[in-house]
């Protein structure tokens, strides 16, 4: 590299264009909307929960309000879904956000 020029990436190979995902690695877990209301939702196993969370407001039927945080407060949103979160966020102790309290203007 004695010319300053950084090396050819002709000899790399390509990433993939799409990440395949396995079936069975996709796990079911619960999150609460709003309203209280445990919806499922559908991720690949090391779905960071930001995604997790994207994909829960997506849902048309998902009670959506001003996203504050967890009510557990050692998640963060770049932890990732796990296999164990499937038993662990179910229909009975789904995943539990924090929202913004609605103000009524009446």
């Amino acid at each position: 590299m004695s010319n300053g020029r950084l090396p050819s990436s002709s000899k790399l190979p390509l990433p993939p264009a799409t990440i395949p995902v396995d079936p069975e690695n996709i796990v079911e877990v619960f999150v609460a909307d709003y309203n209280g209301l445990a919806l499922p939702v559908y991720v690949p196993v090391g779905t960071n929960l930001v995604d997790l969370l994207d994909a829960a407001f997506e849902r048309p039927t998902f009670g959506k309000g001003s996203f504050l945080g967890f009510e557990d407060v050692n998640l963060r949103l770049d932890d990732p879904v796990t296999a164990a979160d499937a038993t662990r966020w179910t229909a009975d102790e789904p995943l539990r956000l924090k929202f913004k309290v609605r103000t009524s203007i009446y």
